[in-house]
């Protein structure tokens, strides 16, 4: 006989969680609840029920918070303070389900270091709309197979349309049935063969680490034997130097060629730039802009990184940002930014992370902003959930 997991979210509730478990007592079937912490401080004896009945109990979460919409810092908190929870009431945690599934991409990470697994799901029957049982079993039927992982809610959850959770208690028998109908038997996580919903999410082979100013392990700072990375600042660059710049800032970024007044910056003037020169010559560039914040935070901003065709893959690129986040941090910058595709891999290793949706956001033309592939490090504690700029795009 094959199994499937019947997986709760959201709870306890000191309502729903008991008929919830009352119900699979009834119909003589295990299940695993996901449980959110900041809950279980306040009704600890539904988490005791459970476990006294044979049920899995795993982390959700402290608070309901997404993943990719939060500093990495800020769910390390949130997971530690929800493990001690959870500790007190005779609680150690194998598996994770963040909410709503989602991912950042240092979350298996985050995971890994407190030793969890994370899972997803792979059978919803939506239960959060407040369907009927019947609406319900009918979703759920075609992913019912061996090894799937049900999605069910014991509490009603932030943002769900429904009243109560009549309908999950409704649902179980009718579930089971169908199940046991397939010659599936339910049981704990962990139980029976390979778990369905488990697969890595793609994002998390780059594993940042916080970035401060020893914390990366250095690389070389030549890009090749004869080539020279500096740092100079804006008001020292020679003007012969700077029309070479101004060249090969509108060689690497032509559509915005135009936008490259004389001076060779946009929207904001740079501070200083890292350099990188070869017989003499510009070969490499990174802009660093000191940005304007609400709260007032000293933000540097790094931009218009580009390094000629005859240089690339040398690294030239990798040497004039290292120089450039060096400097900042000796600066006393508390956040460096960027905006970057290409190099987006080696700074994750370096520390810095993916900015979470309008966590940095600036306006323009009435409209609130935010640059999808921003990245940001800071220097020792998180920055604010919400950080004004006074321009973005520089």
């Amino acid at each position: 006989m094959g199994v499937v997991h019947l997986t709760f979210d959201d709870g306890p509730d000191p309502e729903w969680t008991p008929r919830v478990i009352e119900e699979l007592e009834r119909v003589r079937a295990r299940a695993t609840f996901f449980v959110v912490a900041e809950r279980v401080a306040r009704y600890p004896e539904p988490v005791r029920t459970a476990l006294a009945a044979g049920h899995g109990v795993e982390l959700h979460c402290m608070r309901h918070l997404v993943h990719p919409f939060h500093w990495r810092a800020t769910i390390a908190t949130d997971t530690r303070e929800a493990l001690e929870v959870l500790a007190g009431v005779g609680v150690h945690p194998t598996y994770w389900r963040p909410p709503g599934g989602a991912r950042a991409s240092w979350s298996e990470a985050l995971a890994a270091s407190h030793g969890l697994r994370l899972i997803r799901w792979s059978a919803d029957g939506f239960d959060w709309r407040g369907d009927p049982a019947e609406t319900m079993v009918a979703r759920i039927a075609p992913d019912l197979e061996p090894g799937a992982v049900v999605l069910m809610h014991d509490a009603v959850g932030p943002g769900a349309p429904r009243p109560d959770c009549s309908g999950t208690v409704a649902l179980i028998e009718p579930l089971v049935r169908l199940a046991r109908e397939r010659g599936l038997e339910p049981a704990l996580l962990g139980r029976g063969p390979s778990l369905s919903g488990f697969e890595p999410d793609p994002a998390s082979a780059a594993r940042p680490r916080r970035s401060t100013p020893s914390s990366a392990a250095r690389p070389r700072r030549r890009a090749s034997p004869a080539a020279e990375v500096t740092v100079v600042e804006e008001d020292e660059i020679p003007d012969r130097d700077r029309i070479a710049l101004r060249e090969l800032i509108s060689s690497g970024f032509p559509r915005a060629a135009g936008a490259y007044g004389p001076e060779g910056w946009r929207t904001i003037r740079p501070a200083f730039r890292s350099l990188c020169q070869l017989a003499g010559e510009p070969v490499g560039q990174l802009s660093i802009f000191e940005l304007q914040t609400d709260p007032p935070t000293r933000l540097h901003g790094l931009g218009d990184g580009v390094v000629a065709e005859a240089q690339r893959g040398a690294g030239a690129g990798r040497a004039i940002f290292w120089a450039a986040v060096e400097e900042c941090w000796r600066r006393g910058a508390e956040i460096i930014l960027t905006d970057t595709v290409a190099l987006k891999p080696m700074l994750l290793s370096w520390g810095f992370e993916p900015v979470p949706r309008f966590a940095f956001h600036y306006e323009r033309e009435g409209a609130c902003r935010w640059h999808r592939h921003w990245i940001a490090a800071f220097r020792d504690r998180p920055p604010p959930d919400r950080l004004r700029l006074a321009e973005g795009d520089f």
